[in-house]
């Protein structure tokens, strides 16, 4: 079964005597055992009906032995055994027997990180357990992932931030949960995370990012920014994203026109562009290479240009190109092939 649909059934408190979490997102398969143990161990029956082993440390003679044991002054006792992919041949054909027949007072969770499953003893185990598959999410689905697992954490992270986060981190969950971890330090009392902690925090100043690209078209170097585009296209971040980016970019060149150089000014400009003053310089340094003038025409180009993405009369790349190359250049709407696309 999918993971989403394990955990619906545990929601419904439905349980099975033999579980088996295989496949290679280790953090889906560390949830699903967490999730399960804390439902079926109670501080009360740990020390006496709660196993945990590792495949390369034990026999699966042992395993057999408590899984078949009655449980002591409880309803029921809980046995995981990590990396089972690591027992002998002979070893995992024995369990793979035991599950076909299970012990009724007795829950046994299994898990294996690894993606190859074609072992026989293993094929065996898959069918007779409750076998839930623990893959890499797509990564149209991590951004929502961040903000369910933003939320265990008492956050909240909009989606668009979420999106920028995803394609900044991947799609590996251990290492986003980690970054979680980290913004939730970084922000201190606040519990929204913004755009700029995910920056801040996540190193999203590297070389190819939709951060990287707005300080390039700040300063308005044509040829980093059409690198880094490039470079974005090809981990394919999402063109809307990126458009959404540079608008919220310029946004806040538009505010910075509007304050001063003094370190008050700096905490309000970032409280008012909702990120971190240690970006509030390098905004000022953007706004004195941009007029109003020029802000104000990059914003409907900007806006042109999500006109002509949802109407698609250009390929997502060329019209990204050539949005910037105006931008940079200012040049006039007229030249760009969607430009007529005013209303």
């Amino acid at each position: 079964m999918k993971f989403a649909d394990f955990q619906e059934e545990l929601k419904n408190r439905k349980y099975h005597p033999a579980y088996f979490f295989a496949g290679e997102e280790a953090c889906l398969i560390d949830d699903g055992v967490a999730a399960l143990v804390g439902v079926l161990v109670t501080p009360e029956s740990r020390d006496f009906n709660f196993d945990l082993f590792y495949g390369s440390d034990v026999a699966a003679s042992r395993v057999i032995e408590i899984a078949s044991s009655f449980p002591m002054l409880a309803a029921h006792r809980t046995i995981v055994v990590r990396e089972v992919q690591k027992m002998p041949a002979a070893d995992l054909a024995a369990i793979a027997a035991y599950t076909a027949k299970p012990n009724r007072s007795t829950y046994l969770i299994l898990t294996a990180t690894d993606k190859d499953l074609r072992k026989k003893a293993l094929e065996t185990l898959r069918a007779r357990s409750c076998w839930v598959e623990c893959k890499p999410l797509y990564d149209n689905q991590v951004p929502g992932w961040i903000q369910r697992e933003a939320k265990r954490y008492g956050l909240t992270i909009s989606e668009a931030v979420a999106q920028w986060m995803a394609s900044e981190v991947g799609n590996n969950l251990l290492h986003v949960r980690s970054e979680l971890e980290k913004l939730q330090l970084f922000i201190g009392e606040r519990t929204e995370i913004r755009e700029d902690d995910v920056a801040a925090v996540t190193g999203s100043r590297r070389e190819f990012t939709i951060y990287a690209l707005q300080d390039a078209v700040g300063e308005k170097n044509v040829a980093l920014a059409l690198k880094i585009l490039d470079r974005l296209s090809q981990q394919r971040t999402n063109a809307a994203s990126i458009l959404y980016g540079l608008s919220r970019y310029f946004g806040n060149l538009y505010m910075a026109h509007g304050f001063g150089r003094s370190r008050d000014d700096m905490q309000k400009l970032a409280s008012a562009a909702r990120m971190s003053s240690y970006f509030v310089p390098q905004l000022w340094r953007a706004a004195e290479r941009y007029s109003l003038p020029e802000i104000t025409h990059a914003l409907e180009i900007l806006r042109l240009g999500d006109y002509a993405l949802k109407r698609r009369p250009l390929p997502d790349l060329l019209t990204l190109r050539l949005s910037l190359i105006a931008i940079i250049q200012h040049l006039p709407v007229r030249y760009l092939p969607f430009g007529v696309a005013r209303q």
